[in-house]
């Protein structure tokens, strides 16, 4: 088990959030540059691959693999949604 992967891929799932926070917020604000802000979603993503990369057991193979994803999908579509509302 590499705690490096558990490190990374916990620090994705934080950027995966910030991304997400700071894409809708960019949205509100400019809808072209909310376009350009998709493209923070790359940053988490790389941290993501770096831990599939280090990862060496099973639980971190697990978790950079699968749960991060879902859970970036998972709290991407919850964040937009609260900020929706919460900003309307």
């Amino acid at each position: 088990m590499s705690w490096k992967s558990i490190f990374l891929s916990i620090l994705s799932m934080i950027l995966y959030v910030g991304a997400a926070v700071g894409v809708v917020y960019v949205f509100k604000y400019n809808l072209l540059m909310g376009f350009l802000g998709i493209l923070l979603l790359a940053i988490p993503v790389f941290v993501q691959k770096k831990a599939v990369d280090e990862a060496s057991g099973r639980f971190d193979k697990i978790l950079a693999k699968y749960l991060v994803p879902a859970f970036a999908v998972v709290a991407t579509l919850v964040i937009i949604l609260m900020l929706y509302f919460f900003l309307k």
